[in-house]
C-alpha cells in the first residue's frame, strides 16, 4: 500500500491511501455492475451519471457566459474609443 500526499483546497496536507494495483471503476463498469443488481442499484448509478453531466454542462455554460460578457465589454470599450476619436477629429475640423 502506498500513501499519496496532496494538498487540500485550504492549503493543508491530506493523505490518501491507495494500492498500486487497484483503480476506480469507470462509469461504464459502474453502470454494468449496477444493472446486474437490478433497478434498485441502477437508479442511483444513473442519477450520479446525470448529475455529473449536468455539472459539466453548468460549468461549460458559466465559462461561455463569462467569455461572452468579456467579449461584449471589449467591443463596447472599442466603440467608446472610436467615439472619442471621432469627437477629437470633429473638434479639429471645426477650429
Amino acid at each position: 500500500m502506498t500513501i499519496k500526499r496532496s494538498q487540500n483546497d485550504d492549503g493543508g496536507l491530506r493523505q490518501d491511501e491507495t494500492t498500486s494495483g487497484r483503480r476506480e471503476p469507470s462509469t461504464l463498469e459502474d453502470l454494468a455492475v449496477a444493472a446486474q443488481g437490478g433497478m434498485e442499484t441502477l437508479r442511483p448509478a444513473l442519477q450520479r451519471v446525470y448529475m455529473m453531466c449536468a455539472s459539466a454542462y453548468r460549468d461549460a455554460l458559466k465559462s461561455f457566459i463569462q467569455g461572452y460578457q468579456e467579449g461584449i465589454k471589449q467591443v463596447m470599450e472599442g466603440k467608446e474609443g472610436e467615439k472619442s476619436q471621432a469627437q477629437e477629429i470633429d473638434a479639429k475640423k471645426s477650429s
